[in-house]
């Protein structure tokens, strides 16, 4: 039982961050047909010719609505969990992720796939300052020794979800005619649960001391986190040492670029980042169903890539 309350905490973070984001990348691909036609039908009802590119034309702005929302939100993110905290962010941010959510289930009803486009486009926005806010909240309340499976657990999380996303899709389970607008709207259950449930979850020790200056919530959290026998002045002379630090030099971009081992640092994610993207795999997931036994086999090998690395990292 005490070993599920240290781990609660993670578990709602990436409940609201990291399986939004898996799921609404995966899921508008099971059901392209259905919602091409859709948008056939929708148009024909408005007297509107279109024929096939005009269809996958408007299909891939459904689809990619969502990637550059993502874009708009990853810039917002940082500032966000700042100004508010990562934990307000989180519950702010989890609105858009419902609001999105329910205008592409109403979409049907309403003979508009403009609302899936605005709802993927809203999603899109929140769940690309979940990618900043989700990880760095979790690193924040890890232990030190934990904080590599921390953020490999959410990655892990982010998988499964695209995962769920692409079986839910099938037309045995909900990829049909009737079901496909709940199927994207589906998380909005996790969502909501995650709204629900973020109250019980302490604001970051980090964020508390440093940001806001306030020792004493940011050891209360601490506590809470680590449990009533656990000594966590220990962490809190490290954050004291740290707020000293960056109170006396204030890093900037150009620092990256200046200081050797945060510039090799720099040089291996963007080297790491731009690989992934090259490998086509975005692509895959987002446009291409027919090619789905390779997706899931990519999934799957992730999944075993993340949980492989999780026992590495605890060290």
């Amino acid at each position: 039982m005490r070993r599920l309350k240290f781990l609660l905490p993670y578990c709602i973070i990436t409940l609201g961050s990291a399986f939004p984001f898996g799921y609404h990348t995966g899921v508008i691909n099971a059901p392209a047909d259905l919602i091409k036609s859709f948008i056939n039908t929708t148009l024909v009802a408005r007297s509107v010719t279109c024929d096939g590119r005009c269809i996958d034309l408007i299909w891939s702005i459904c689809v990619t609505s969502f990637l550059l929302g993502g874009f708009f939100g990853g810039l917002i993110g940082g500032v966000l969990a700042n100004k508010l905290g990562r934990k307000k962010s989180l519950f702010l941010l989890s609105i858009p992720t419902v609001i999105g959510s329910l205008l592409m289930m109403f979409s049907k009803m309403a003979q508009s796939f403009e609302m899936i486009i605005v709802g993927r486009f809203t999603i899109g926005i929140a769940c690309g300052a979940h990618t900043v806010v989700g990880p760095m909240f979790l690193s924040e309340i890890a232990p030190v020794n934990f904080r590599g499976a921390a953020g490999t657990f959410n990655q892990f999380v982010l998988v499964f979800a695209i995962l769920l996303s692409q079986v839910l899709g099938l037309p045995e389970v909900m990829g049909t005619t009737e079901l496909w607008p709940y199927l994207l709207a589906l998380c909005t259950v996790s969502s909501v649960i995650h709204i629900l449930l973020l109250s019980t979850c302490p604001e970051s020790p980090t964020y508390l001391y440093i940001i806001k200056g306030d020792r004493r919530r940011s050891e209360n959290a601490l506590v809470y986190l680590r449990g009533q026998d656990c000594d966590v002045h220990a962490e809190l002379e490290l954050l004291k040492m740290e707020t000293q630090q960056s109170s006396t030099h204030k890093s900037n971009f150009c620092d990256l670029l200046r200081i050797p081992y945060l510039r090799w640092g720099l040089i291996v994610a963007l080297v790491l980042h731009i690989g992934q993207q090259f490998s086509g795999i975005n692509g895959v997931s987002n446009f291409d169903f027919q090619v789905s036994l390779f997706l899931t086999t990519l999934i799957f090998l992730e999944l075993f890539v993340v949980m492989s690395t999780s026992f590495t990292t605890r060290k």
